[in-house]
């Protein structure tokens, strides 16, 4: 097995195991919280009367549940994943590349969160329609924009999966 091969192997190994830590380790009941408060104000501001509640360790903005799913987090567990095991790279450029994540992550969610209960309460579309269709629409845009920035910043993304791709894909030619 030839060098480029096993690094590949040790960094989707650390990402696997980085993103799965961040995701399913702490409790994120703080972050449902303020989801649910910065998505309150925001509706409030364009006019959508909102409040934000808990009740029972769950968040609401309205009558609308902010669960761990609706705070992105999955999207920055998958970024840290990629960004935090790459070789090369200072730590200050992850460290600042997974901020920026993090906050374009949450900001994002917050217009998707006000984008739907807004969509919603104007009777443009049902529910059924808005939330998982067009929360996975927004979602994919949102992180195919991530992916470009975060290669456009750190160009050692697309230089390392690229060195990764043409190893296995040389081996498998052999």
């Amino acid at each position: 097995m030839n060098i480029k091969l096993l690094q590949a192997a040790g960094y989707v190994a650390a990402a696997l195991s980085i993103s799965w830590a961040i995701y399913f380790v702490p409790e994120y009941f703080w972050f449902e919280k303020l989801t649910a408060d910065w998505s309150a104000g925001l509706l409030n501001l364009i006019g959508v009367v909102a409040y934000s509640w808990v009740t029972g360790g769950k968040a609401f903005v309205n009558e609308f549940e902010i669960s761990q799913d609706c705070t992105g987090i999955q999207v920055i567990a998958v970024f840290a994943g990629i960004l935090l095991p790459l070789p090369k790279v200072r730590w200050t450029k992850k460290t600042l590349a997974l901020t920026v994540v993090a906050i374009s992550v949450f900001g994002a969610n917050l217009i998707r969160i006000t984008l739907q209960i807004w969509l919603l309460y104007a009777g443009i579309f049902p529910w059924s329609w808005i939330h998982y269709p067009g929360g996975l629409i927004l979602g994919v845009i949102s992180v195919a924009f991530l992916v470009v920035a975060a290669d456009h910043f750190i160009p050692e993304i697309g230089d390392f999966a690229g060195s990764a791709i043409e190893s296995i894909l040389a081996r498998a030619q052999r």
